[in-house]
């Protein structure tokens, strides 16, 4: 059995932090801290952590092309993110018209 270590590579406490994505393009280690509304990135070659605080909670990315990934939104469905800026670009809701309901993972 492999023996594994876990080291923590930045110092920050998040409430609910999901959705690890390494950005080839970037050459960071972006993720978000759900409860806080927080876009997260980390460049481990110098240890630059960039928090950007978003106007909506923010469930999920996925890669599209660089700097704009496609995520999940609270009250908005589905939704273009320009993660330099923080610009959300609503796209669709498949859940229009039912507040209570939200996409949680890409």
């Amino acid at each position: 059995m492999a023996n594994w270590r876990v080291e923590a590579v930045v110092a920050r406490a998040d409430v609910l932090g999901e959705g690890p994505y390494w950005g080839s393009e970037s050459r960071r280690l972006w993720w978000l801290d759900v409860m806080d509304n927080e876009l997260c990135s980390l460049d481990p070659a110098s240890g630059a952590l960039i928090v950007t605080r978003m106007e909506h909670k923010v469930h999920a990315l996925a890669r599209c092309a660089f700097p704009w990934f496609i995520c999940t939104v609270h009250v908005h469905g589905l939704a273009w993110l320009n993660v330099e800026t923080g610009e959300l670009l609503p796209l669709r809701d498949p859940e229009d018209g039912k507040p209570t309901m939200l996409l949680n993972d890409a």
